[in-house]
């Protein structure tokens, strides 16, 4: 007899993204300079938390009743991968680096050794993760909004 109950899949699903990964994500560069003219476009930093990913950002837009219904267990699943990395990962690795050593990395290179093969989600174009040796915490460096 075959097993139908979707449980096992969601499961999968749900912790598909969740496994840490060998390599450190990958920083992206900001947009190059147009012709000769300097950047000059603003920047701000956030806290790395739920929402800043480029996923929980795309399914936000939907307009109609059934694109709802169709887009919410999908932001929900990125929203919890999203949680998992943060919440799950990132702050309890650095809260476990500061009870060792008795301070948060006080380097960016420190830091990404320190979390090296947690998966973080990808920003949107733009965007790129920094952290903050003196908060101890992972931020988000991206366009101002005006």
């Amino acid at each position: 007899m075959r097993n139908t109950h979707p449980w096992p899949w969601c499961l999968v699903l749900l912790f598909a993204g969740c496994l840490p990964t060998p390599a450190p994500p990958a920083q992206q560069a900001p947009p190059a300079p147009v012709g000769n003219r300097p950047q000059t476009q603003e920047t701000e930093t956030v806290d790395a938390e739920v929402g800043v990913g480029k996923s929980s950002q795309n399914l936000g837009q939907f307009d109609s009743g059934v694109q709802k219904a169709v887009a919410s267990p999908a932001q929900a699943l990125v929203r919890t991968k999203e949680m998992a990395a943060f919440d799950l990962q990132v702050k309890p690795t650095l809260e476990a680096y500061r009870a060792l050593h008795g301070n948060y990395p006080k380097t960016e290179k420190e830091f990404w050794d320190t979390i090296k093969g947690v998966k973080l989600p990808e920003l949107p174009a733009g965007h790129k993760y920094v952290y903050d040796p003196k908060e101890g915490k992972l931020k988000v460096e991206r366009p101002k909004s005006d």
